[in-house]
């Protein structure tokens, strides 16, 4: 596959690039959903036979979050405490992350704002997604800074402009005034898909059009093919493996508990930008060894949605707390409805227990040919 030209190249690379289409999605956060489904996506349009590309934008609050070491410390002595571990600690999982970035296929230049505009002479088309880009919250300390690239404003309405498996990661855009931003953008997309019946049937509503609801990313790729990209870890025995994001205390409790009752050992992730007291139980884990060890391990405990994905494609025993599971107000998780072979074990915390050995493989591949059909529409 030829690397994308520089910028002062582009223009005269005209006639050889319009088979390229080009990925603007959330791939610079160190998240190990983030990266995980930029990667899985781009391969995939790779694989319908487009040259795929990670567009490499660099949105302001994901390099100051993450790749920052003075990042939300306004006191001096608060800095100096986290730029230690932000070098030492977090040094091997950021250099982990970036080397994954690395496997993804992406432009060989950084681009900037005044550079977006030209993206359609480099570019069939360009895809927007997956993963929260069009949660304001998500890509600035203010949502009324969100990032504006991911609305796709840089691509002429008469260009190739899509979006798969955009999430707003909540009920609507929030705060209301953004809404009539959002309907404006939304009117120009040639097609759209959402991630999240309820944020399809949300955005259907508001820009008065078609949206289609089709699966994560990740989902494109089977175990075979994730278990050939994961890299081990080196342990001894079964383990538990531990993502609980926010650190909620009811799913805490529920794992300590069970890791005391079965005498088995917890792995979580160092999480970076979150993780500021590392334990016993704390590994330094990159994209490829966090499939690992949610693949071998005897149980996930996770409030992550990408997390309960790969405990999907797995075919994992799952806990989550009771918003995150079935029933719940987290419309994220609903992929649990669907292609859970049965209903959840309840417990009295607040913790349901999913045994997802036995899914519903009829309704995954209904929604599985019909989410690729959607994508190769869009190359």
């Amino acid at each position: 596959m030829s690397p994308i030209p520089p910028a002062n190249r582009w223009r005269r690379c005209l006639s050889m690039n319009k088979d390229k289409v080009a990925i603007l999605t959330t791939h610079r956060a160190n998240n190990f959903g983030a990266v995980l489904q930029a990667y899985s996506l781009v391969k995939a349009v790779c694989e319908m036979g487009a040259e795929g590309y990670v567009l490499d934008w660099r949105n302001p609050f994901f390099e100051w979050n993450y790749h920052t070491a003075w990042r939300r410390r306004r006191s001096p002595i608060g800095a100096l405490a986290h730029l230690a571990f932000y070098a030492f600690c977090e040094r091997t999982v950021r250099a982990k992350f970036e080397a994954f970035r690395g496997l993804m296929p992406k432009t060989a230049t950084v681009w900037h704002a005044e550079d977006l505009s030209k993206a359609v002479d480099v570019f069939k088309s360009v895809i927007v997604g997956s993963d929260q880009v069009w949660n304001p919250a998500i890509s600035a300390e203010c949502p009324q800074n969100f990032d504006r690239a991911f609305l796709l404003g840089f691509v002429p309405e008469a260009a190739g402009k899509f979006a798969y498996a955009s999430s707003l990661g909540r009920s609507g855009i929030a705060p209301e005034d953004l809404v009539p931003e959002f309907k404006k953008a939304w009117e120009s997309f040639r097609i759209i898909t959402m991630r999240e019946k309820q944020g399809a049937q949300y955005l259907s509503r508001i820009a008065q059009r078609e949206v289609a609801c089709v699966l994560d990313p990740v989902f494109l790729h089977d175990a075979e093919y994730w278990a050939n990209l994961e890299v081990p870890i080196e342990l001894e025995g079964p383990f538990v493996f531990d993502y609980n994001l926010n650190s909620n205390p009811v799913l805490k409790a529920a794992l300590l508990d069970y890791a005391q009752r079965n005498k088995i050992r917890i792995v979580r992730p160092l999480i970076p930008a979150q993780t500021r007291y590392p334990d016993a139980h704390t590994y330094h884990l990159g994209p490829r060894e966090f499939v690992w060890a949610i693949h071998h391990a005897e149980c996930v405990f996770t409030t992550s949605f990408h997390a309960t994905v790969f405990s999907l494609i797995f075919n994992k025993r799952l806990v989550l707390p009771e918003e995150s599971g079935r029933g719940g107000s987290d419309a994220r998780f609903t992929v649990l409805d669907e292609f859970a072979g049965q209903a959840p074990a309840i417990h009295g915390r607040g913790i349901r227990e999913y045994d997802l050995s036995r899914l519903n493989e009829q309704a995954f591949r209904a929604r599985l040919n019909e989410s690729r059909a959607w994508l190769g529409k869009m190359i």
